[in-house]
């Protein structure tokens, strides 16, 4: 895959709604552009932790096991729920009452779990050995941090039209979307899966 189909595609997914962005938007309507610009950095990490993983040696292993894969899910689907239960409680109080709305960590492990890191490990990135990945994880990264700060833009103009309470309160409903399908494709993934019996025979 040449660079510019790449960028294509990896900007095409990154702009897509989902958990990380879900919160940087929430991160953005709270605090502003400014104090959530750190959590640029935890989305990058959590992707790059998680894409490098799954390239080096999960994808084989998930491919052979597909009821890991789909366990992985499931806990995935529990803590995007998570995050979308602290997210709705935060929004019954004040913002001022709250400093720090969606944390360094939350954005990390949600970016560690998002499904979009297996569609980049193992679909978007070429199939090229991993020492010579290094041209396109740097564009990934900076194609993140472009599209991150978009959606922590996007935060900042809805709370500057909606009160930054309801903005979090569409944010934690949006994680709970996300969360309930998830678990629903973890689900469906686990019932699909071959059996112990099955694969004896």
């Amino acid at each position: 895959m040449d660079m510019l189909s790449f960028s294509v595609a990896v900007l095409t997914l990154l702009v897509v709604p989902g958990p990380t962005n879900t919160l940087l938007a929430a991160s953005g309507a709270a605090r502003g552009w400014r104090a959530s610009s750190p959590l640029l950095m935890a989305e990058i990490v959590g992707y790059l932790i998680s894409i490098s993983t799954q390239m080096l040696a999960l994808g084989p292993v998930l491919a052979a096991r597909p009821h890991w894969a789909a366990t992985l899910k499931l806990a995935a689907a529990g803590w995007v729920a998570w995050c979308g239960w602290r997210m709705w409680r935060q929004s019954a109080r004040t913002i001022q009452a709250v400093e720090t709305p969606v944390g360094f960590r939350h954005v990390l492990f949600t970016t560690l779990v998002n499904p979009k890191a297996v569609i980049f490990a193992l679909v978007v990135f070429p199939a090229q050995p991993y020492a010579q990945q290094w041209p396109y994880l740097a564009l990934f990264a900076a194609i993140t941090i472009a599209v991150g700060s978009l959606w922590i833009g996007i935060g900042k103009v809805l709370a500057q039209a909606v009160a930054p309470g309801r903005v979090q309160v569409l944010a934690a409903l949006a994680l709970a979307l996300f969360a309930v399908t998830l678990g629903a494709q973890a689900a469906t993934a686990l019932v699909a899966s071959p059996t112990i019996v099955d694969t004896r025979r």
